[in-house]
């Protein structure tokens, strides 16, 4: 057992310098592991405060990305596809993956979610801003205000 009391004569003993390549391999594994284990912690907090911003639009409050957060996301897409390539992953596999599918399903639910928004403050300026284009497509004009109706629900709009 090593602490802060162990000598060089006591190093010696364990003959370590017989098996320098096996101590040098498991040295580099440890490191790139502990690398490997910074990132992940750093993947954690970084989603933890990450936060959408709202921005008032249309009568309600729309989510908006900031230019920051759709950066980060694309940068950790890359960190963990890094990671993935690396032949030290075996002990990180299970975690990494799982990185991997929440940023993946919450790059394709921002990109749907924000297409979904867009629509309806597109459609809003069509069917609230002219009583003619109402009266002349009256069914779409009804199926647009239940959508709306349910939108402004679902985003507590006032």
């Amino acid at each position: 057992m090593m602490d802060v009391r162990t000598t060089l004569n006591e190093l010696l003993a364990l003959r370590l310098h017989q098996f320098e390549d096996e101590v040098r391999g498991i040295v580099e594994q440890a490191i790139k592991e502990r690398g490997m284990e910074r990132v992940l912690k750093d993947l954690e907090d970084t989603w933890r405060a990450m936060a959408f911003e709202r921005d008032p639009q249309g009568g309600c409050s729309v989510l908006r990305a900031s230019e920051e957060l759709i950066e980060t996301l694309e940068e950790n897409q890359v960190q963990l596809q890094n990671l993935m390539s690396s032949k030290y992953i075996a002990f990180f596999l299970g975690e990494v993956s799982g990185w991997q599918v929440r940023l993946s399903n919450a790059d394709q639910v921002i990109s749907i979610w924000f297409e979904v928004q867009r629509t309806w403050l597109h459609l809003q300026s069509i069917f609230l801003a002219s009583e003619d284009i109402r009266q002349q497509l009256p069914d779409d004009s009804v199926r647009f205000d239940q959508v709306d109706v349910e939108f402004r629900v679902r985003q507590k709009c006032p």
